[in-house]
């Protein structure tokens, strides 16, 4: 979609987003309610090599929903390319 500019948080800027809250992201590229509609999952870009080591040395370290999303993001990228982070 693109790379995002910032996130705000009721009005001011904040360098992350965790699980439940609700931010405004501000991106260059796409349009809202053509590219992207509210409540569409977004993931972020991640290098194969940082995912295969978020799942073998580092899994325990992550929380059930973070690991779930890491799963999706895999199981995306798997589709395009069968053996991805494997």
């Amino acid at each position: 979609m693109g790379e995002v500019m910032q996130i705000q948080e009721k009005g001011k800027a904040t360098s992350e987003a965790t699980s439940g809250m609700q931010v405004a992201l501000s991106m260059e590229k796409p349009i809202v309610g053509r590219h992207i509609n509210e409540g569409d999952v977004l993931y972020v870009k991640v290098p194969e090599s940082h995912a295969k080591a978020m799942l073998t040395k580092f899994q325990t370290r992550l929380t059930p929903e973070e690991l779930d999303a890491l799963n999706n993001y895999v199981n995306i990228m798997r589709k395009k390319m069968p053996f991805w982070a494997a």
